[in-house]
């Protein structure tokens, strides 16, 4: 796999790692470190006072400002880790600035990184950007893949540098700005959906994971016949008005339908990893933000990415098909 590819796939496959859950007591610990996770999505994430053990936060300016025990799992315009994490971070963003020390590994895809000095990272550092300052410490191996790189600091592993190659605009300033705007947009849809509709879509998403051929199909068939409608009605007076709204609303269900997608993703996720019990018992919208953060993540590979995200699109189209020849069963009846 080419390096550039890298960092996207391995954030996808290290964040699955992810707290066991988002606000929750342990208990049983009689340790002094701090006992809940922090989970956010607001515009600016601030850590409590307290610390926190695991930390997922996801917002516009997201500033590690107290202490985390364990792992930092984070996206935003900034991000800037300004206090110790004992454990891994990942994060993903348009600038990142670390100035304190960091206990584990760090894997950034970004487009601005500084490791300001004074901070020590004691594992490896995995970056993929397009300006790199290194300033800081770094104790093992460092593999950067960026355009420029400023290194001030020290390494006690091996540097790799790899150039990246011109950008295209995916993967210019103003391409990475849209999309981060078009995962936090994601995001505050699938929190409305799981706010209004929690059962609906908690029960949707365990069917279609049972039996996702079913939705597969449906999403398929209506993926190529709706285009082909909206042209027919167009092609009419009468049908004009109907052709218009259909073609709206076809619009709408291929957006959401990668939001259905990534709850089912979490869900998945959160399954195999936490057992089937668990994923059921969580909560429905932090599996629903880890969810659409993976598909976010792992549908910006180039060539890999627009397969996986055709896929989804027919995968959820398919779900509300479903959805809707429900409701009008309930209403018929």
């Amino acid at each position: 796999m080419k390096a550039r590819y890298f960092l996207p796939l391995a954030a996808a496959i290290l964040m699955f790692a992810a707290p066991d859950s988002f606000a929750q007591e342990d208990a049983g610990s009689n340790t002094p470190e701090p006992v809940k996770d922090y989970f956010s999505f607001v515009a600016e994430v601030r850590i409590p006072e307290e610390g926190a053990r695991d930390v997922v936060a996801f917002g516009g300016v997201v500033n590690i400002n107290n202490p985390v025990a364990q792992d930092v799992l984070a996206a935003g315009g900034t991000v800037i880790i300004q206090s110790p994490v004992s454990g891994d971070v990942r994060v993903a963003g348009g600038r990142v600035v670390i100035e304190s020390d960091i206990g584990g590994n760090v894997a950034v895809l970004a487009q601005t990184v500084e490791i300001l000095p004074g901070s020590t990272i004691a594992g490896s550092v995995e970056i993929r950007a397009r300006d790199v300052v290194i300033g800081g410490t770094i104790a093992k191996d460092a593999h950067i893949v960026a355009e420029t790189l400023e290194q001030n600091g020290s390494i006690g592993g091996e540097l790799v540098h790899d150039l990246k190659a011109s950008p295209d605009y995916e993967h210019t300033p103003i391409g990475w700005f849209f999309r981060i705007v078009s995962l936090f947009g994601m995001l505050v849809v699938g929190l409305a959906l799981v706010s209004v509709f929690p059962n609906s879509m908690r029960a949707a998403v365990h069917a279609s994971i049972k039996n996702p051929a079913k939705d597969l199909l449906w999403g398929l068939g209506a993926l190529a016949a709706t285009p082909i409608a909206v042209l027919v009605l167009a092609l009419t007076i009468i049908g004009l008005p109907l052709g218009m709204l259909l073609g709206l609303g076809y619009v709408v269900a291929l957006y959401l339908a990668k939001i259905l997608v990534g709850i089912i993703l979490g869900t998945y996720l959160l399954g195999a990893l936490r057992g089937r019990e668990q994923a059921q018992k969580a909560s429905l919208l932090g599996i629903m933000v880890l969810g659409i953060f993976v598909l976010w993540l792992i549908t910006g590979i180039p060539v890999i990415g627009g397969i996986l995200k055709l896929i989804a699109m027919i995968w959820g189209l398919g779900m509300l098909v479903n959805l809707k020849i429900q409701a009008i069963k309930r209403f018929e009846s």
